[in-house]
């Protein structure tokens, strides 16, 4: 949708109009007839914002459009609406990004525009979208937005994958969710949705709850189990459950703050099992399991095994046909102390192309898969803060022969001679794919010429990689 120039000044009129009647109210107190017409209150004021940021996405889109901010003496859009809306300019690139995205589908943005959906229910549709586009034709994507509109209008609680599956079938009768698309949106929608609150309370105690993709629980859980069963407690006390996984939690966080290591369960570090089909196992490509305790059998996808295996311990239980276990793989342990001193101080922060983040605030990056046969050494590994590493986290995917390959048509990462790591960017940003430093490296090279070879831990992976050749192969 496009705003009209000639609407403008009619808008401009309007919205000093509202701005002058919400003052009137906040100076004047109010006496609604019963309680339950404030809330309803509430609720029209709550549909109204919606309206406007729809309608706010709009004009900042058109105003990017028209090159409206260098009038100004703005440089990009996103400067403009950061100085005159006193936001930062990573929340101005947020409003932009998402308006772009609720462009994109023009009948769910009329319909967030007139109201008809609030704007969180837009973001379902525009998230179903993205899935399912892809596999439509103009005119059924049309037909598509038209179901969706009433669909998320009254949408509580209902999984995305499963709202994505009912509008192909309504779309196109006998069209299926591809499999991997479905695991990528459950993935994508927990994520999502993770959060962690805190309330410190006047009685002298904390309240705090959150949610988290299925993947990350079930760490969180094993190693809060694990420092619970070695607290100290009052010998008079027979504390519940719930009491002591409150001080293992408390004890986690103290050992993390003091930088010490997870504590052993019956003589073993804290470990999440991963229930894999030999036929899944052997595919590569498809959901890759579920963790242990989860009675739901909810699918971990490929991509969220693979994350997992970077960030703890995990071990792979493969089962048969009838469901019988037919073998089982060694647990990927972390990143020892040393080898992780090591990574930190040769990549010195996340190795995504202009990020500058720390390397406490990196995690550990297989460049070659573990589950692909990768090993853990700093020949094999790299810092990635967590959104990047998620960005580059490589597919694999099955040869003709049956071999598991990796997909090295996105990002990837190789050494030079010295052991420092190169990125190479996609082909559709960099048709050469030529291995280039991260900038923090590119200046002590451009001054310094490369390392000298010999340099830190030069453990490296089976086949060392050298500029210009990934690191990352799986497979003849």
């Amino acid at each position: 949708m496009t705003a009209q120039t000639q609407v403008l000044p009619a808008v401009d009129a309007w919205v000093a109009e509202a701005c002058a009647t919400v003052a009137a109210w906040a100076a004047t107190p109010w006496v609604a007839e019963t309680p339950g017409r404030l809330l309803a209150a509430a609720a029209g004021v709550a549909r109204l914002r919606s309206q406007l940021e729809a309608l706010h996405g709009c004009l900042v889109l058109d105003a990017a459009r028209l090159e409206a901010y260098r009038a100004p003496g703005y440089a990009t859009v996103d400067e403009a609406v950061a100085d005159m809306e006193f936001v930062t300019s990573r929340q101005s690139r947020g409003m932009r990004h998402s308006a772009e995205e609720l462009a994109d589908s023009p009948l769910v943005e009329r319909a967030a525009i007139e109201g008809a959906v609030t704007r969180r229910q837009a973001d379902t549709a525009v998230q179903v979208m993205a899935v399912i586009g892809e596999q439509l034709t103009d005119e059924q994507r049309v037909e598509a937005q038209r179901f969706l509109v009433p669909e998320v209008s009254q949408l509580v609680g209902q999984p995305i994958a499963d709202l994505a599956e009912r509008t192909l079938e309504h779309v196109v009768p006998g069209l299926q969710l591809d499999r991997t698309r479905r695991n990528d949106l459950q993935d994508r929608t927990a994520r999502s949705r993770r959060y962690m609150s805190f309330s410190h309370r006047r009685d002298g105690t904390t309240r705090f709850s959150g949610l988290l993709p299925v993947g990350s629980g079930r760490q969180v859980e094993r190693a809060v189990e694990a420092f619970s069963r070695r607290v100290t407690l009052d010998p008079a006390e027979r504390p519940s459950r719930g009491k002591r996984l409150a001080d293992g939690f408390v004890a986690l966080c103290g050992a993390a703050l003091r930088g010490g290591t997870p504590p052993k369960h019956a003589g073993a570090t804290p470990t999440v099992n991963v229930t894999v089909p030999m036929e899944d196992l052997l595919d590569g490509t498809r959901a890759a399991g579920w963790s242990d305790g989860d009675e739901t059998r909810r699918p971990l996808s490929a991509a969220a095994l693979r994350l997992l295996a970077c960030a703890g311990p995990l071990r792979l239980v493969a089962t048969g046909a009838d469901g019988t276990v037919v073998g089982a793989g060694e647990a990927r342990r972390f990143v020892d102390d040393s080898l992780r001193a090591v990574l930190d101080l040769r990549d010195e922060g996340c190795q995504y192309p202009g990020c500058a983040e720390p390397p406490w605030a990196c995690e550990a990056h297989h460049i070659m898969p573990w589950q692909a046969g990768g090993p853990t050494v700093a020949g094999n590994l790299l810092l990635l803060c967590r959104t990047h590493h998620e960005i580059v986290e490589p597919a694999l995917e099955m040869s003709w022969d049956g071999q598991m390959r990796l997909d090295r048509s996105g990002w990837n990462f190789v050494f030079d001679d010295a052991g420092y790591p190169m990125h190479v960017k996609p082909s559709a940003l960099d048709p050469t794919r030529t291995p280039r430093y991260h900038e923090r490296h590119e200046a002590r090279v451009k001054a310094c010429g490369p390392p000298a070879p010999g340099g830190g831990d030069r453990e490296r992976s089976k086949t060392p990689a050298r500029a210009g050749r990934p690191a990352s192969r799986a497979g003849p």
